[in-house]
């Protein structure tokens, strides 16, 4: 996420990006749901630099008595600060991020962690590396022993104020005993208005780890969603 992508003057509440998806896990009994949502709002811009504040939160849910049926398993929050600027032609972009999992009406696994990240930004290409200053894993103990993450992206789109898009990641995760990999590719539409944009988007994504057992296992999720990007006021 890129707030300078809006080109706007120096300020305050400039721009600000929201996005929500939901998602479906196929061949799982015990994880059917994803209802995912954040975004980010700058908070300041000056000089060509910005400083935003972003959040995401998550919750996953089963379906016990069918696919109609709803039960929450767990939620998954996360917000942090991160400051942007510019580099010849590309953008860097540091800051810190926290972030919680907590289960509903059970204690199943707990997680807390605190990261510290820095990247690159360039035209459609991302690159960050994310170190791990705290992180706690209640009961399994696995994620205390996360030290670091790196992520790279990439995405294209047609010229014009509409049209089509695709994008797509890795992410790997380093533990003191071993990796992990997530990975995700997606594809939609876009739309630009008078000052703010709007996308659709379908998306897969292959998950190493969702936080809900002792014994990590990598699971499919498919999901839909919507992203709007505009000035202050837009949401």
């Amino acid at each position: 996420m890129n707030p300078l992508l809006y080109e706007a003057g120096d300020g305050y509440l400039r721009v600000s990006d929201v996005w929500a998806s939901a998602g479906w896990y196929p061949g799982s009994r015990g994880l059917s749901f994803s209802i995912r949502m954040g975004g980010f709002l700058e908070l300041a811009r000056w000089g060509g630099n910005s400083v935003a504040i972003v959040a995401s939160s998550e919750v996953l849910a089963s379906a016990p008595g069918g696919i109609i049926s709803f039960h929450p398993l767990a939620a998954r929050w996360e917000e942090g600060l991160l400051v942007t600027g510019p580099t010849g032609e590309a953008f860097w972009q540091a800051g810190f991020l926290h972030s919680c999992k907590h289960d509903v009406d059970t204690t199943r696994r707990i997680l807390v962690g605190t990261r510290l990240l820095g990247g690159m930004l360039y035209e459609h290409a991302q690159a960050f590396v994310h170190l791990y200053v705290y992180a706690t894993d209640y009961p399994a103990a696995r994620e205390g022993k996360l030290l670091f993450s790196l992520e790279g992206t990439g995405s294209w789109k047609t010229d014009g104020d509409q049209g089509v898009s695709a994008d797509g990641g890795l992410r790997l995760f380093g533990y003191r005993d071993g990796l992990g990999l997530d990975a995700r590719a997606g594809a939609g539409g876009f739309t630009t208005g008078a000052g703010a944009s709007m996308a659709g988007f379908f998306e897969y994504e292959r998950v190493h780890d969702v936080g809900l057992y002792g014994n990590p296992a990598g699971m499919n999720l498919f999901q839909l969603g919507l992203r709007a990007l505009g000035p202050r006021g837009f949401f």
